[in-house]
């Protein structure tokens, strides 16, 4: 602008060039020519006196005359202006008709729509560094890992590392910061549901970096989502979009955050000692509630909690009605047994998915499973024993035919074959609680009555009973080799277990027979 000047005093002094001329050389308006020819003269100035003085002196020598045409301006308060240009929707075109749409005190005029954007980008330009991002209300939410830790002792004195998760709001910097006891990916999810509780709301959009526990991998651009973490995201309404790889500004906010809180939370606990993570965070709390209280070094009017509490609260999404529940993924393809293994327990699906992938969510207290993004099968999930979960609907209709047999069924069953049956029968569902094992007996029965007749087996389900073979396989023996006919012998009489000796005294001496 000085160079500008100086260029013009010294055509307009020195050369007899026209105002067109100069403003053609020089690249600027003839009303600007102009205006400075008729300010020199008014000063009386020679192109001597133009040279010897300074650069601010000359610069308000010339524009002294147009300060005292400067109109008063009515002037808004640009702190108001910048903090309603985060809500969503609003632009510097709509607060600007909302200024012109107020009558001026008398003497005063309006700003134009072009100073209106050039003196709000001044405004903005001076502001802290984490401050002058334009961050919508309610739309990102920045989250990261501490890089320092904090640690407490256990009971035998071993000193145990904590990572510090920080979350922050885009648009207030409301921050919330908690230790857990890992970056694991149990860990990571269920911060980031226990911070949007702490915020009362959810927004649309998280920004993590690149760990592993948030983003699979990324490979020229193209981002695959940790599937637990992308749930976490779409449970509460919003999308994931990390920063680039090595890019700390896409997620300056947060940095900003960690910064902050490694001085005025971790630092301050540097001397405490802690036994365990709850009582970190315990006294994390206090220190957390007045970082957010506190006032920024610029607008003391201003703090995290009051920008919060004015700009974001409201914008944020209402959590829903169910807590996440972490959950981890698996993938597999369906065996012909129709069950899928989740931490080393069996569990159905429809049987019309063998051979097929499915996704297996394995929660806390469900088991979840999945075929191409669709739910096929919830199942509790077991944490005794190895029993295989089956459901009934999920088994063919030939299984389940053979699982579901009532044993009224088979009791109707063995009457109508003979009473040498049915008493096999009868014996087979008291001693037999396993339903299983139960059917194949019965099964098993069903089958040597349609190999060899129903009036061979009733004999030989009688002649087991007497003498004590009601093994399947001992029925199926005498059928084979025909000896369900075979007389029973009865057993001969067992000696007696008391051999004759004389000084055994013997029945005469009690008083009965010899």
């Amino acid at each position: 602008m000085i160079d500008l000047v100086r260029d013009l005093s010294r055509l307009i002094l020195t050369t007899e060039f026209g105002n067109r001329q100069i403003s053609r050389i020089l690249k600027c308006a003839p009303n600007t020519v102009r205006r400075y020819r008729h300010r020199l003269e008014e000063l009386q100035m020679s192109w001597d006196q133009v040279q010897i003085i300074s650069d601010a002196a000359l610069l308000s020598l010339i524009n002294d005359g147009r300060t005292g045409l400067a109109k008063p301006f009515v002037i808004p308060d640009w702190s108001l202006v910048e903090r309603e240009l985060r809500r969503p929707g609003v632009t510097v075109t709509l607060l600007f008709q909302e200024y012109r749409s107020t009558l001026p005190p008398e003497g005063q005029v309006m700003l134009s729509e072009r100073e209106f954007g050039r003196r709000l980008h001044a405004f903005r330009n001076t502001l802290s560094a984490s401050m002058r991002q334009a961050h919508k209300a309610g739309e990102k939410l920045f989250v990261d890992f501490s890089g320092k830790r904090i640690g407490y002792r256990t009971d035998e004195g071993r000193k145990v590392l904590c990572e510090v998760f920080v979350a922050t709001l885009g648009a207030s910097g409301y921050t919330y910061v908690e230790a857990v006891r890992s970056q694991t990916l149990p860990d990571w999810t269920m911060a980031h549901v226990r911070a949007l509780e702490f915020f009362g709301g959810a927004p649309k959009i998280f920004v993590p970096d690149c760990l592993k526990s948030g983003v699979t991998s990324w490979r020229r651009g193209e981002v695959e989502i940790n599937p637990t973490y992308a749930e976490v995201a779409a449970h509460y309404g919003a999308v994931v979009i990390p920063a680039r790889p090595r890019k700390p500004k896409d997620k300056a906010q947060v940095e900003r955050a960690v910064l902050l809180a490694q001085r005025w939370i971790l630092a301050a606990l540097r001397n405490r000692t802690f036994y365990s993570v709850d009582e970190v965070n315990a006294a994390i709390r206090p220190l957390l509630q007045a970082y957010n209280d506190r006032r920024f070094t610029r607008r003391k009017d201003q703090s995290r909690r009051l920008l919060f509490d004015s700009v974001e609260r409201a914008e944020l999404r209402s959590l829903p009605l169910n807590r996440f529940e972490f959950g981890a993924w698996s993938s597999m393809k369906t065996p012909r047994d129709y069950h899928v293994l989740a931490d080393g327990r069996a569990y159905s699906v429809p049987h019309t998915l063998i051979g097929k992938s499915v996704r297996i969510r394995l929660g806390d207290r469900l088991v979840r499973i999945y075929h191409q993004g669709q739910e096929v099968a919830v199942h509790p999930r077991r944490t005794e024993g190895y029993e295989p979960t089956t459901l009934a609907t999920h088994r063919p209709p030939n299984h389940r035919a053979w699982a579901e047999r009532d044993p009224d069924d088979a009791i109707v069953w063995a009457t109508g074959v003979g009473p040498g049956v049915k008493s096999m029968v009868e014996s087979y569902l008291e001693e037999n609680a396993n339903p299983l094992i139960r059917q194949q007996k019965l099964g098993a029965l069903r089958a040597l009555a349609r190999e060899h007749g129903p009036e061979r087996l009733d004999k030989a389900c009688r002649r087991g009973l007497l003498i004590g073979a009601r093994a399947v396989s001992s029925i199926r023996s005498m059928l084979k080799t025909h000896m369900e006919d075979a007389p029973i012998h009865e057993a001969p009489p067992q000696p007696s277990a008391v051999s004759p000796h004389r000084n055994v005294r013997g029945a005469v001496y009690f008083g009965g027979e010899a």
